[in-house]
């Protein structure tokens, strides 16, 4: 367990300031403490706790110090401060130092005036100023993570930004709307005012398709909001963190010097005016300005300093500058960030300060698909956090976290051996840490074996996979003996790919283990108690779901029945409330109750369920076409295999093409569904064959043929048996023409 020491220095007037910064320690204690990091406040009131020798020993002890101004100077809270700030400059506790302000000041003393005139000049600090405790929550929650410096997990970040919140592993402690920097934000303003108005449109849209629900346009027009709102509501967001990242890199760079360009550009931003502050931070300009301190970099190095991290400020705010299009901004960003580099190598800056820089560079170029450059600068980073580690072994997790970044971006495209490599080192790296943070480094090290046993599942290697998620599991119980509720829900995450695994295996055995591992989960979710979270709930449909489709694999049909119809229930509930989010998931499960009725000769009730699955996904479709053709693709075979079952063999061929021409049309992820393609242009040849077009028939049973051959090269005996069926009915075809 990693503990933290946190003093609090305020004058009596700051009392009830006092209490909200030491009942956000508290609650962050509650949601850190288990993930391995406790935070301790160590108390001292300037005005009754002793003399400032007193406070000196104790203030050695902490790490990081707050210390809170309004109206006035009183006891020895500059006395304190100016001791803090000593033991600072000479490299003792207090690490980071933290001054705030609060607002408004119109009746402030002369001697607190003077003070915070100076305070720039003497300190060379900057300092934080709030009216209202959201505001000065979220200044300790942005200082607590730049000191923390760990690099962030991407795909498991502790501070999350959305839906206009702040929160730390899942509980809320920020609203934006109370924050001057985004309440005040014209862009903010706008996208939310806009989804606002959205959203009353689709309440009114809604109306009148429930008054006319076969009038075409109304859907249409319905379909078409709700897209639009997805949208917007996906570039408020966005927009969110970009705002979030710009206040943490002025949250890191608060202990140090700093120019009157970035004074001037963070002032600007914390008015909500981001554009404002980016166009502050002037390229060429600082460009300019870099060229001239690097021709006397002996006695300006400190300066090259500022310039860095006045780029790297550039980085963030560039990306909310909506003067520019997306490429622009990405592309002037990634200028920046060269800069930055650039500054960086020239002043032989500390390499984990270095390595962050590098990090967040290839994240932004993970995002914009420019994979080989990420992969260089994760590549870059890593060296760096290497060389430091052969000294300090406190960055080894820092390096697990750019492996396993690395290995996430390997295995998202497509290049499997890499993923794995990077996977495996993150693990190793991990094994080797100390234990005085065991509980942050087995919750990685289980997020990592979870990683990559869903490559190895999804590359076949089952066995591997197995062992990987054994470990993960393990570990998660080990856990859960500090916090249940946290790691209850990963354990829950973990076995229910495990499931997935056993289902893919089948075998009697992995069929017994993936049933109980689904009825396991369900029960987790139960036990949690937060059957009232959408969240929650579409996650426990998705797993009732799959343990129906287990099921159906078994041919249990009447026990598969049940647990579709179950989660049937529960997606259609929350198709109700959100449909452009949960209406695909209720056709998903339409599709596997209409499978099922073909099987058990209910061939009425599967048309009727196949239909309004497509109907369902048609819909969806006009909104993102490419997302969802497969989806399209495979209902539309569906309904052809059950049109030719039923002897309607005009109807079986219309569906059987358009089902083969969607699955051509997929284009580069064609491979993923070729199985899929090619059992659709068999069942097509086969339905010309009934309709006595012998031609097209061998035509498209040639092609079927060809394309299973070239599939069994890769996964032999796979499909030997379809191959053989294939070359029977070719010869039939062949005497018939």
């Amino acid at each position: 367990m990693k503990t933290i020491k946190i003093m609090i220095a305020a004058s009596e007037e700051m009392h009830e300031e006092k209490l909200e910064f030491s009942n956000l320690i508290e609650h962050l204690n509650e949601v850190l403490e288990p993930r391995g990091i406790e935070l301790k406040r160590i108390k001292w009131n300037p005005e009754t706790d002793g003399s400032i020798e007193e406070y000196k020993a104790k203030l050695k002890e902490c790490e990081m110090c707050l210390t809170l101004y309004w109206r006035d100077l009183v006891g020895n809270s500059k006395e304190g401060l100016d001791t803090a700030y000593q033991e600072l400059k000479a490299g003792n506790n207090p690490r980071n130092l933290y001054v705030f302000f609060k607002e408004p000041t119109e009746d402030l003393t002369e001697t607190l005036k003077d003070f915070k005139a100076n305070f720039v000049t003497k300190y060379g600090h900057f300092f934080c100023k709030f009216e209202n405790v959201d505001t000065m929550n979220l200044h300790f929650i942005l200082q607590f993570e730049a000191y923390q410096n760990h690099l962030r997990i991407k795909d498991d970040p502790l501070v999350k930004v959305a839906g206009g919140k702040v929160t730390v592993a899942d509980k809320e402690f920020v609203n934006l709307d109370n924050v001057p920097f985004a309440a005040l934000n014209k862009e903010y303003q706008r996208l939310q005012k806009e989804l606002l108005e959205l959203d009353i449109r689709i309440t009114e849209v809604r109306k009148r398709h429930k008054a006319n629900p076969d009038n075409e346009d109304i859907e249409d027009e319905l379909m078409a909001i709700k897209s639009k709102r997805k949208k917007q509501a996906d570039e408020f967001e966005k927009y969110q963190i970009h705002l979030y990242d710009i206040a943490l890199n002025f949250a890191k760079t608060a202990g140090e010097k700093y120019s009157e360009r970035m004074r001037k550009a963070r002032e600007l931003f914390e008015l909500g005016d981001v554009i404002g502050a980016d166009q502050i931070l002037n390229m060429e300009e600082m460009k300019r300005d870099r060229l001239h301190e690097s021709e006397h970099k002996k006695v300006h190095e400190e300066n090259l300093e500022i310039l860095m991290n006045e780029f790297l400020d550039k980085t963030k705010t560039v990306m909310t500058n909506t003067l520019f299009s997306i490429p622009e901004r990405f592309g002037i960003a990634c200028e920046a960030y060269e800069e930055a580099k650039s500054i960086a190598e020239e002043i032989h800056l500390d390499e984990e300060k270095f390595a962050n820089i590098l990090f967040d560079y290839a994240h932004l170029l993970d995002e914009y698909h420019r994979i080989d450059k990420a992969l260089s600068y994760y590549s870059y980073a890593l060296d760096l956090l290497r060389k430091l580690a052969l000294t300090d072994d406190t960055s080894l997790y820092n390096i697990a976290c750019v492996q396993n970044s690395m290995a996430n971006l390997s295995a998202k495209n497509g290049n499997p051996q890499n993923a794995e490599d990077d996977y495996s080192q993150a693990i190793e790296t991990l094994n080797k840490t100390k234990d005085d943070n065991a509980v942050m480094y087995l919750r990685f090290t289980a997020t990592i074996y979870h990683n990559r046993s869903i490559l190895q599942c999804n590359l076949g290697n089952y066995k591997e996979a197995e062992m990987g998620f054994e470990i993960a599991l393990r570990i998660y119980d080990t856990l859960i003996e500090s916090s249940t509720e946290i790691y209850l829900d990963e354990k829950a995450a973990t076995l229910g790919e495990m499931a997935v695994l056993h289902r893919k295996m089948g075998t009697l055995e992995s069929y017994q283990k993936a049933e109980n591992e689904y009825l396991t989960v369900i029960e987790i979710f139960n036990q949690l108690g937060k059957n009232d979270s959408d969240e929650y709930m579409h996650r426990k449909a998705g797993v009732i779901n799959n343990l129906g489709v287990l099921l159906f694999a078994q041919e249990r049909y009447e026990e598969a029945e049940c647990k579709y119809r179950e989660a049937l229930e529960i997606r259609e509930k929350l198709a109700g409330k959100n449909p452009e989010v949960y209406y695909p998931e209720y056709a998903e499960t339409l599709n596997n109750i209409g499978g099922l009725c073909c099987i058990t000769g209910r061939d009425n009730e599967a048309e009727k369920l196949f239909t309004e699955s497509l109907g369902i996904w048609e819909h969806v479709a006009k909104a993102e076409p490419k997302a969802f053709q497969c989806k399209i693709a495979r209902l539309k075979y569906n309904l052809g295999q059950l049109f030719r079952k039923r002897h309607s063999l005009y109807e079986a061929e219309q569906m059987l093409c358009e089902s083969v021409d969607l699955f051509r049309n997929i284009g580069e992820d064609a491979k993923l569904y070729k199985p899929d393609m090619v059992n659709a242009l068999f069942m097509l040849a086969l339905t010309k064959a009934s309709l006595k077009q012998f031609k097209e028939a061998r035509d498209l049973s040639s092609e079927a043929l060809s394309l299973f051959e070239d599939m069994e090269k890769t996964n032999s005996g796979t499909y030997s048996d379809m191959i053989a069926n294939i070359q029977s009915v070719l010869v039939k075809l062949n005497s018939l023409i």
